[in-house]
């Protein structure tokens, strides 16, 4: 069954260019843990995510990243990240991750909103701040003028692979949310305001009906 496996395994691999592939064993995650359908590890990211050496940070988000290897290739299993949710220190209220598209914009506008706050001084009101054209002779009207989402440092786009905006990588490398027969892999995004200091212990829950699963990531 081990070549099997292996197989299967390196055919996900070989299909997952546009998003994030599997890692190579269920073993390369700190934590994870079985059921009889599936097993799932996962990691702790902390507020990071990315693909190859593309790393991006959302600090309005926990980030984890996940891998689900289906025990029987035969029958496929869905993955949705309505499945999982995070449980911080013990509370009973978990947190549900939001949708990638929920999160790229949030993250496109991110940077752009802040700035604009910034610019607020005595006497002035919220609301963006009056964007520069983008060229000479820019005539878009100055309420219609949007940031570019944020860039990649230079020397961070690995090689083969066209440069991807952070807020599209998100949603490429999130949990790819459909029936898998091969190992997946991907990033769940769980919403937090709060201090990373405040965080004693951290749970990642699988529940699915009769399957359950509690990986304890930090």
């Amino acid at each position: 069954m081990r070549w099997r496996t292996e197989i299967l395994l390196l055919a996900g691999l070989l299909h997952a260019d546009d998003g994030l592939a599997p890692r190579a064993k269920l073993e390369d995650f700190p934590v994870f843990e079985k059921t009889e359908k599936l097993a799932i590890g996962a990691e702790f990211m902390v507020h990071s995510f990315g693909r190859d050496s593309d790393r991006y940070v959302h600090e309005d988000y926990l980030t984890v990243e996940v891998g689900v290897y289906p025990i029987n290739p035969i029958a496929p299993l869905l993955i949705s990240r309505a499945h999982f949710t995070l449980r911080v220190n013990g509370k009973k209220e978990a947190i549900l991750a939001d949708t990638p598209g929920m999160v790229s914009m949030s993250l496109k506008y991110h940077d752009w909103d802040q700035e604009s706050r910034r610019q607020e001084g005595p006497g002035q009101t919220g609301g963006p701040r009056q964007a520069e054209p983008r060229f000479p002779g820019d005539n878009r009207p100055a309420k219609n003028r949007l940031p570019d989402p944020p860039q990649a440092p230079e020397g961070t786009i690995p090689t083969g692979r066209a440069h991807v905006a952070p807020s599209e990588l998100l949603r490429e490398v999130a949990l790819d949310e459909k029936e898998h027969k091969l190992p997946s892999g991907g990033y769940l995004y769980f919403p937090f305001r709060g201090k990373l200091k405040s965080i004693k212990t951290l749970d990642l829950i699988y529940n699915n009906g009769p399957e359950s699963i509690t990986l304890r990531l930090r």
